[in-house]
């Protein structure tokens, strides 16, 4: 799931287990997920299965899966899929990382029944680095959505946060992470940008694994930026894992401004992201941003509750709104014409409001 696996094979290395990274997704991992799962299952439980089949070609013994509690189907992901593979002959093992909901004596068990490393020092300080690295990761990736739009050669910020990724990813030591965050960082500067041009805010949002996972989304975010757009997102792999994980024991009055944001339009927690996409819309709508870009996979029950309520959110606050339903079916020609149709009537709105704004300004 995007960039995951930069801090997570560190993390398992750090604790005894040899990581073995899939290919990054690709069009045989969907087509093999997709042959397996069932028709209607989410997309991102048949993107998995296929990342599963191939790390397995390559070696994999054991699958760590994350779990989940509440509407979301994600809770069932991992027993589906434990299905899948035993009926397709697969011996491998499947493990579900329940989120520990302050239980946190069950998911040290579970952890360590399967990790070597028994010494809940270097268990603790693996973890701690694991996070930071992720956090730094997460922090460039942010940097990126601001520079993309302002590059003064397309696609430089693309590469540099390649670079990037590539410095950060066998870093194992707080020193070389350190040094990577420094060569990074003058990687970043060095991309010419154009810092007063002109460019649309648009707000991006949805169900974690369609926003975070390039493959899925036909690299939407790149994709904004190179056309002029600077993507606002608040999903994130460090946001994520705070919530999912930690019961967001470092963010902790998130929640309650999410549930404020949202209560107008959803007043009720209904699985997934959905109250987080409400409350995005609502939040980008009150920032002035441009717009919102909604993705979610099909039949995502989730998404689409917040589906149903983003027009009200529209409507009421002005902000204009482009869902995006993604399965195995979605073609990137289609998207993007329909990207290119939103980001055409954003502008003219903009040019709309620039020129009412200097009528009235001259007549005062």
């Amino acid at each position: 799931m995007g960039t995951a696996h930069l801090s997570l094979t560190t993390l398992l290395d750090d604790l005894g287990l040899e990581p073995v990274v899939p290919p990054l997704t690709n069009q045989h991992s969907l087509a093999l997920g997709t042959k397996y799962a069932p028709e209607f299952a989410c997309f991102p439980l048949k993107v998995n299965l296929g990342n599963y089949l191939e790390a397995i070609d390559a070696g994999a013994e054991l699958i760590l899966m994350v779990g989940g509690v509440g509407p979301c189907r994600l809770g069932y992901y991992a027993e589906v899929q434990r299905e899948i593979l035993r009926g397709l002959g697969y011996g491998c093992q499947l493990i579900s990382l329940e989120p520990p909901q302050h239980r946190w004596g069950d998911f040290w068990r579970t952890m360590r029944r399967f990790i070597p490393v028994k010494n809940p020092v270097r268990i603790g300080t693996a973890i701690a680095f694991a996070v930071s690295k992720i956090a730094v990761v997460d922090k460039i990736e942010r940097l990126t959505c601001h520079l993309r739009p302002r590059e003064r050669r397309r696609g430089e910020t693309s590469r540099a946060w390649a670079e990037c990724q590539a410095l950060l990813a066998p870093v194992s030591t707080w020193s070389a992470l350190r040094l990577a965050v420094q060569r990074c960082n003058e990687r970043v500067e060095a991309v010419e940008i154009e810092p007063d041009r002109q460019v649309l805010h648009v707000a991006l949002g949805g169900e974690v694994f369609m926003v975070l996972e390039p493959a899925v989304n036909f690299h939407l975010e790149g994709t904004l930026g190179e056309l002029g757009v600077e993507v606002h997102r608040e999903i994130y792999l460090s946001s994520w894992i705070n919530q999912h994980l930690l019961g967001n024991s470092i963010t902790r009055g998130w929640y309650k401004r999410v549930r404020a944001l949202a209560r107008p339009y959803l007043a009720n927690f209904v699985g997934g992201h959905a109250l987080e996409s409400v409350a995005q819309a609502v939040d980008a709508a009150v920032n002035g941003l441009d717009g919102l870009i909604h993705l979610s996979p099909f039949t995502c029950m989730p998404e689409i509750v917040a589906q149903s309520v983003l027009p009200m959110v529209s409507k009421s606050l002005k902000l204009p709104v482009m869902s995006i339903i993604i399965d195995e079916h979605a073609a990137e020609t289609g998207i993007m014409t329909r990207l290119e149709a939103f980001l055409d009537l954003l502008a003219r709105r903009r040019r709309k409001e620039l020129a009412f704004s200097a009528t009235v300004f001259s007549r005062r």
